[in-house]
């Protein structure tokens, strides 16, 4: 079942009607989320779009009005959509040429092609995806922030 077709724009989603979407990747979504709130004190903020792409409900997480990731959720697994501006692309292509990065996640940055508007990662989250290229990448877009 689609996340659209379960909530429409009037009924805003709760916690749990998330993580039982979510099914067992809630867990790395619940990591995601206390990720976001202890190093940089950001809440999620549930916004609807009608995008063709992602409709539906999302979360997304900002610090100082500055979006630091959007997650699309899909029936047993989610979407983070980092957004690399030029101005922070130098600081990602070092953390990929330091070897820091999965394979997996190297060769999404390797597909993806800069523009104006910057590099987009859409890293899928599963069960059994590790969250930890996310945590490395996240503090290019907030210099200062605690890792």
């Amino acid at each position: 079942m689609q996340w659209h077709d379960m909530l429409d724009r009037h009924t805003v989603p709760k916690k749990n009607d998330i993580l039982d979407f979510l099914g067992d990747a809630g867990a790395r979504w619940i990591e995601l989320d206390n990720h976001m709130r202890s190093h940089y004190q950001a809440k999620p903020v549930l916004v609807y779009s009608r995008s063709s792409d992602h409709p539906g409900w999302s979360i997304l997480y900002e610090k100082d009005g500055r979006s630091l990731c959007t997650v699309y959720l899909h029936e047993g697994y989610f979407v983070i959509l980092l957004v690399v501006h030029r101005p922070e692309e130098e600081a990602l292509e070092k953390i990929v040429k330091a070897g820091k990065l999965t394979d997996e996640t190297k060769e999404l940055y390797d597909s993806s092609s800069s523009s104006s508007a910057g590099r987009w990662l859409m890293i899928e989250m599963g069960q059994d995806n590790n969250l930890q290229d996310v945590f490395e990448i996240l503090p290019i877009f907030h210099t200062g922030c605690s890792q």
